[in-house]
């Protein structure tokens, strides 16, 4: 295997790994719809008012922001840019230009 499959290898799986967490997010999303729903509707339900009300806009508001950072990353990720191939890849050859040499 070479250098760069390996490097294409390494960001396909993290692609998985992202998009894994895109469906976890993406399942949770209806739960929190209603949950911003039900808060608007009655707020007489909740004790503690427009508290409730914001926490439940903050958390549907994160989730979605979670939603678009793991999707873009993922993108990211799948094109295998170069600066990816850098941070993964491992160098293969030393110059020897660069190499100190000890010499008699």
């Amino acid at each position: 295997m070479t250098s760069l499959q390996a490097v294409r290898l390494a960001s396909r799986l993290a692609v998985l790994y992202l998009l894994f967490w895109v469906m976890s997010d993406l399942i949770s999303l209806p739960r929190e719809i209603l949950g911003v729903y039900v808060a608007l509707k009655y707020p007489g339900l909740s004790t503690t008012g427009t508290f409730y009300v914001r926490g439940q806009l903050l958390t549907l508001a994160s989730n979605v922001l979670e939603i678009g950072m793991w999707s873009a990353l993922a993108l990211w990720f799948y094109q295998c840019g170069p600066r990816i191939q850098r941070f993964f890849a491992i160098e293969d050859t030393v110059d020897s230009e660069d190499t100190p040499t000890i010499s008699d």
